[in-house]
């Protein structure tokens, strides 16, 4: 889990490849043990699933240098599939792996994606902040716990939070062979820009600058106030029965946005 201290860079597109490396890199000793300790598991003799972003073949190329790699990048269906294809393919350019396929996949990573049993290796950083619906808020563009909203929005939005992270577990588990890894960033953070905002947008609302209704009716589906507690219940209410264990939980502060 992430906290953000947000620093502003308008090259999006180099912004959320760095970004992804910050998530990544401080773990990467860690996952390279458990990653090591999986593959040591397989013959090789079919073909290894990756699934999702930050995936890395080096681990299993040190083993085989014949052996199939899957990539699968899942995404929402609104966002920019050219850009990624694009981008795919700029990549296998640059890797010169024969043996290598990389799929795109649209979807909302809440539902299943993939068939039963496909993944053994999986990645996901920046998915679980977002809400899988509209919840409408009468006064704010965010939720931020304690600010402009009633204890019916708090109770709808947190309960939603709750339901979409554990439809995501059991979507992965589904998906995930016996023994599948799956290293899971969820951005806690920055509640202060949130607050900003949904201020500045309610002062138009004051100002007259916009409607009551389009007030209303405007809302960023976040929810980037999920707490430890709330993260572990997940992986107990659905994981004891469905034979998915949470290994590791850290919390820790990374820069978002570097100039």
């Amino acid at each position: 889990m992430a906290m953000f201290d947000l620093k502003m860079n308008t090259d999006y597109s180099h912004v959320n490849s760095d970004n992804f490396d910050v998530f990544l890199s401080p773990h990467v000793g860690r996952l390279t043990e458990i990653f090591n300790k999986y593959l040591d598991g397989l013959d090789f003799k079919t073909k290894v699933n990756l699934a999702d972003f930050g995936a890395n073949d080096e681990l299993i190329r040190r083993r085989s240098a014949s052996c199939e790699i899957y990539v699968t990048l899942n995404d929402q269906p609104t966002n920019d599939f050219t850009a990624l294809v694009k981008n795919v393919e700029d990549f296998k350019k640059e890797i010169k792996d024969d043996f290598l396929a990389v799929h795109t996949i649209p979807g909302s990573a809440y539902q299943r994606c993939l068939p039963d049993e496909t993944i053994d290796i999986g990645t996901c950083s920046l998915v679980l902040h977002w809400l899988s619906e509209y919840v409408v808020l009468e006064k704010a563009l965010f939720y931020v716990p304690g600010m402009m909203v009633s204890n019916e929005e708090r109770t709808k939005i947190r309960g939603l939070a709750a339901e979409d992270l554990k439809n995501f577990i059991k979507s992965r588990s589904t998906e995930m062979k016996k023994g599948a890894i799956f290293f899971l960033n969820i951005p806690t953070e920055p509640l202060n820009v949130n607050k900003m905002c949904s201020s500045t947008f309610y002062q138009l609302y004051q100002r007259n600058v916009i409607s009551k209704e389009e007030l209303r009716n405007t809302f960023v589906p976040i929810y980037n106030a999920r707490t430890e507690s709330e993260v572990k219940t997940a992986f107990v209410e659905f994981g004891k029965d469905n034979g998915v264990e949470l290994l590791h939980f850290s919390q820790r502060i990374i820069s978002m946005y570097e100039n």
